[in-house]
């Protein structure tokens, strides 16, 4: 018998029972929330229709984010009306902190996530897919980092190689014949992407562009990250999401340690600001104020450079939610 503790009512002054599950490349683990019983399912169509089943009407299914695999899920109980919510692991990492447990497996994350549910429902957002050819633009846009890696990789190894006066033919051969294979698939990559993210965003790219410092790419990447500016209110947001949010740290008079960014969320957006950055101190005048100022108060080269890359996030999001063009005027006023 379920505990009064796990009913909840929601707008329609119905019962409301919180499911949590585990994620995992061929499983899944499932539970109600107040109860130990877990039940397993195939991370396949047949699994999804057996926590479908296992679900009320008046149910909220909630999972972690982890990477591909619960996509196909959450679509599949999304089409059928059940209310899905996707969190960050992270949250539930320092939840189960919070609870102090020691053990992990499937089937305690199971119950941890439904617990998580349970407890903070308040805050729970309900997740909706993104529309087919903003997934295709996000996918395209792994392919692309993931051959660049590659490439640098390739690239480092023959610079390695050439180091060796008697380095192996047959390796370099292999490897030269991997980066034209590599680099011609980048373009096609490319081509593509950008043709889908015209089509996607095409007047947003063209306004964000504008900022001196803001190439074509990044701002087809910040649409990518976005979803067109759609998911964050405000930048401070969106600076958090990047990760190149200021991260204090001091409590009372005696703890005062030195400060630095949250390095949180998309890397590789943080990466690609910072070079953004370079060419924005010297093109952007805003930018370039800031860190001649910063600088000739004593501020490492680095600090300046991100404290750049944050105010290039601001003058993006304010082009983009306003639906505006850059306006010098207007940021050296900002």
């Amino acid at each position: 018998m379920e505990s009064l503790m796990i009913i909840t009512i929601n707008e329609n002054n119905n019962i409301m029972y919180f499911f949590g599950v585990d994620v995992s490349k061929d499983t899944l683990d499932f539970c109600k929330a107040g109860q130990k019983k877990v039940k397993k399912a195939a991370n396949e169509p047949a699994g999804w229709q057996q926590l479908a089943d296992a679900v009320t009407p008046d149910s909220w299914v909630v999972m972690e984010a982890t990477g591909p695999y619960f996509l196909g899920l959450a679509i599949f109980l999304t089409d059928r009306d059940i209310k899905v919510s996707v969190v960050n692991p992270l949250m539930i990492k320092n939840y189960c902190k919070a609870k102090m447990s020691r053990v992990k497996t499937d089937q305690v994350d199971a119950r941890l996530i439904a617990d998580y549910a349970l407890k903070m429902h308040a805050d729970l957002q309900v997740w909706k897919p993104r529309p087919v050819n903003t997934r295709s633009i996000r996918q395209l846009n792994t392919v692309r980092e993931m051959l660049l890696k590659q490439i640098n990789q390739v690239e480092n190894q023959n610079h390695a190689f050439s180091l060796d006066e008697q380095a192996c033919e047959a390796a370099l051969r292999i490897n030269n014949q991997s980066l034209t294979f590599m680099r011609d698939s980048l373009k096609k990559v490319e081509r593509k992407l950008d043709e889908l993210a015209k089509e996607e965003y095409g007047d947003l790219i063209k306004r964000i562009s504008t900022i001196p410092g803001v190439g074509r790419a990044t701002a087809i990447l910040l649409c990518v990250l976005t979803d067109g500016f759609t998911r964050f209110e405000s930048h401070q947001q969106l600076s958090t999401y990047i990760g190149i949010a200021p991260s204090p740290y001091q409590s009372g008079t005696s703890v005062k340690g030195k400060g630095h960014i949250s390095k949180m969320g998309a890397g590789y957006v943080r990466k690609q600001l910072y070079m953004c950055a370079y060419s924005a101190s010297r093109y952007n005048p805003a930018c370039g104020n800031l860190y001649k100022r910063l600088r000739s108060k004593g501020k490492p080269h680095k600090v300046a450079q991100i404290a750049v890359a944050h105010k290039l996030v601001r003058q993006v999001f304010e082009v983009a939610m306003t639906n505006s063009v850059y306006d010098e005027k207007k940021a050296l006023a900002a």
